[in-house]
């Protein structure tokens, strides 16, 4: 049964990062750098795993919800911070795009939810049947919170206007993000049940994320277009939203 598991996992991950692919539309990065930039991401997670586990020690038995939530967040939202800026700074001719600190910090955050789900569901020698519905809510989660951190990269990389505040606001809102997720989760985890306040903050923490990652793709998306495409009009949203929302002009042509 595991093997199953790890398929649909396997599964939900490649769909995910496909996802995230196609946003990238005007220079798309290699197949070979997709998948560096998920095995960096499992990685940085397995390495930063020793450090927080050091931090929790520092703090003891006695370690509430928000002190096991500031610890994760602050910690791998850097770690992800730093292996953005290191391709950055490594891999000049591949992080050459505007798009490409959401894309490379989206890749690297898919990495560490895939090692997270799979220590999480084999820490205890009860492999699950089929993949628990949370997992798929880690993936997106560390998914979003990954291109949030890493989007005013690309603004550093083309020496944009503004990357530093903008970089600062990120992370901040990233960790934030990330540290109300998980004070949500160990909080109703501890005690077996959530009440309808944490349920309404849980929604409204996951949408501000959705929100925020859709306005960062739709900018970095327009910047990467004016510097590769400028006269191209390609859809950033594509199939399945073109079969409720058409594409007027192209229907036009086909009718002419």
């Amino acid at each position: 049964m595991a093997v199953t598991l790890y398929i649909t996992l396997a599964s939900c991950a490649f769909l995910a990062g496909w996802l995230v692919y196609r946003y990238d539309m005007y220079e798309q990065e290699p197949w070979y750098m997709v998948l560096f930039a998920v095995a960096i991401g499992m990685v940085s997670m397995y390495a930063i795993g020793f450090v927080e586990r050091w931090s929790y020690s520092q703090i003891g038995d006695l370690m509430t919800p928000f002190q096991q939530a500031l610890v994760a967040s602050t910690h791998e939202e850097g770690i992800r911070l730093v292996m953005v800026v290191a391709l950055a700074l490594l891999l000049p001719s591949q992080f050459n795009d505007p798009m490409d600190g959401l894309i490379y910090g989206s890749l690297i955050g898919l990495g560490m939810a895939v090692l997270e789900s799979i220590q999480y569901m084999t820490h205890d020698g009860d492999v699950p049947n089929t993949l628990p519905p949370q997992e798929i809510i880690r993936i997106m989660g560390h998914l979003l919170m990954g291109g949030i951190t890493g989007f005013a990269v690309g603004m550093m990389r083309m020496r944009m206007k503004y990357w530093i505040p903008v970089l600062g606001i990120s992370v901040i809102f990233s960790m934030g993000l990330h540290l109300l997720w998980d004070v949500i989760a160990l909080t109703t985890s501890a005690r077996g049940s959530a009440n309808l306040l944490e349920k309404v903050g849980a929604v409204l923490t996951m949408l501000g994320g959705i929100v925020c990652f859709g306005f960062m793709v739709v900018t970095a998306s327009e910047w990467s277009r004016k510097v590769f495409a400028p006269d191209q009009k390609s859809r950033l949203w594509g199939w399945p939203f073109t079969l409720f929302f058409p594409d007027e002009k192209k229907t036009q042509r086909d009718a002419d």
